[in-house]
């Protein structure tokens, strides 16, 4: 493996770090001891280099820190990390599977030919080697690559696919500053609009999530999800089958392409479970799926299987909830 390296590329926002750049630095620091690798953090953005001095009680031996007005959009970031990549030559760069993310890696590649494994689920070391599981065939089939040669390896990974980085490992990292010059972007930020929160529970961040699939049959009939979701206080999720029909918005899709969560309690609803969705919530700590079939995947990895029609399930846990709820004032 190259002398520098396991990279993993940190998000900032709001004057701190995203938590998918711990659970990347936990991943790497895991890999980098089983390499006898060290581990570099990059951090690329406005007023970041404050940030710095934490990585290394996290696990990182050195933070490239590239800080300018000019990196407030990825193009120049891009641009830099695609540099420096080139001139350091890391054995693999860990990016978040984020807009983020994913922008700067493609740039990445770009400017060095490299390719992408996009959306890991997994990384290992086998034989001494870096291994790389993906989702194939829209995640139908998992799929494990290797690095060829010296050629760095790019991958991006989604938010909660790893435990955090934990403090407490003691080191002072080494500080590198990268320059940003001789960069003029093609582009210019004029304002900058956040998305204004909804009020509803942020799936990745969600404790309980009840998800609903094909099996709820329309639009008008996911209230029944919403309900439950309302008596635990939970976020409502979706399958690719449901947000490809229009049922339900994108952002509620947990998934492969969608987004990965690590609830305390998953409830699918008429989901049938397959690759592409499972690999989204895998890692709930509690499953409970409710689904006519029984030989649905969903109910063979299920904790608690639930062989019924939803829309009479449903009611009756709704019930159960409020009793409970009422027994408790």
């Amino acid at each position: 493996m190259s002398n520098n390296g396991i990279w993993v590329v940190a998000e900032p926002y709001k004057g701190a770090l995203e938590g998918v750049s711990y659970e990347l630095l936990g991943k790497a620091v895991a890999l980098g001891a089983q390499l006898n690798a060290p581990v570099s953090v990059v951090l690329l953005g406005q007023n970041v280099k404050s940030l710095a001095g934490e990585l290394g009680n996290y696990g990182a031996d050195k933070v490239y820190v590239a800080d300018d007005a000019q990196l407030g959009g990825t193009e120049v970031a891009g641009e830099v990390l695609g540099k420096l990549v080139g001139e350091q030559h890391p054995a693999v760069v860990l990016f978040p599977a984020t807009s983020f993310g994913r922008d700067l890696a493609s740039a990445v590649a770009a400017a060095n030919k490299l390719g992408v494994a996009a959306d890991a689920s997994d990384l290992k070391v086998e034989g001494g080697a870096l291994k790389v599981v993906r989702p194939i065939f829209g995640g139908n089939a998992l799929v494990t690559l290797s690095g060829q040669g010296a050629q760095t390896l790019l991958v991006t990974v989604a938010p909660k696919a790893f435990e955090r980085a934990q403090a407490g490992a003691g080191k002072t990292a080494e500080v590198v500053d990268v320059p940003v010059s001789g960069v003029s972007p093609r582009t210019q930020i004029r304002q900058f609009v956040e998305e204004v929160a909804s009020g509803k529970i942020a799936l990745n961040e969600a404790e309980i999530i009840v998800a609903g699939g094909r099996g709820v049959g329309s639009a008008e009939k996911f209230s029944i999800i919403e309900d439950l979701a309302r008596a635990l206080g939970a976020a409502v999720g979706a399958s690719r089958a449901v947000t490809d029909a229009g049922w339900r918005p994108a952002n509620e899709q947990i998934g492969q392409t969608g987004v990965t969560v690590k609830p305390k309690l998953y409830i699918a609803a008429g989901i049938s479970g397959a690759v592409q969705h499972w690999v989204g919530m895998k890692e709930s700590g509690y499953i409970i799926a409710i689904n006519t079939d029984p030989e649905a995947p969903i109910m063979k990895v299920a904790d608690l299987a639930i062989v019924g029609d939803l829309f009479k399930v449903i009611p009756e846990l709704i019930k159960e909830i409020n009793t409970l709820k009422g027994a408790a004032v």
